[in-house]
């Protein structure tokens, strides 16, 4: 590929994953809020799922871990 040439398709989709896993992993690694959110979401999520009666009930217990 021509260095003028910008990635596309296929490849532009695996380069903004990988910027955008690297851009989680620093976040992950400097800031405390992050990592409380994502570690509060790690035992909320399967506890909604479980505490969930049916399908309505998790999806309420769910959603609000995601509205911050």
């Amino acid at each position: 590929m021509n260095e003028n040439q910008k990635p596309t398709g296929i490849k532009k989709l695996w380069s903004a994953s990988v910027y955008s896993a690297k851009g989680l992993k620093a976040c992950y690694q400097s800031e405390y809020a992050f990592r409380l959110e994502v570690w509060l979401a790690v035992v909320l999520i399967p506890l909604g799922y479980w505490l969930g009666e049916n399908s309505i009930e998790q999806v309420l217990l769910i959603t609000p871990i995601f509205w911050f």
